[in-house]
């Protein structure tokens, strides 16, 4: 009995974590990141927190617009005019 009630409460809590929305996951629990108006800040903030918070920005400094590149390339594959747009922007 108490093994199916382990199970039951993990299904509950992957179900619950599952349906909401990636941003939600990503900044609870900490003030919202306001990044600087740009080009690509809508895709930046639509695509970035799809994995992580939007503080691991704003905390990444130094980068130059090739080590954005470089940093983009091992997350994700975008390529053409919205990748451009998007290194351009963190880079400045």
């Amino acid at each position: 009995m108490r093994q199916r009630t382990i199970i039951v409460s993990v299904a509950a809590a992957l179900i619950y974590v599952v349906g909401l929305p990636m941003t939600v996951l990503a900044q609870r629990g900490r003030p919202p990141v306001q990044l600087p108006d740009g080009e690509a800040k809508a895709t930046v903030e639509a695509v970035c927190v799809t994995c992580h918070r939007l503080d691991f920005i704003t905390r990444s400094v130094g980068y130059t617009h090739e080590g954005w590149q470089e940093l983009l390339d091992s997350m994700m594959i975008l390529r053409g005019e919205q990748a451009e747009a998007m290194v351009s922007y963190l880079a400045t």
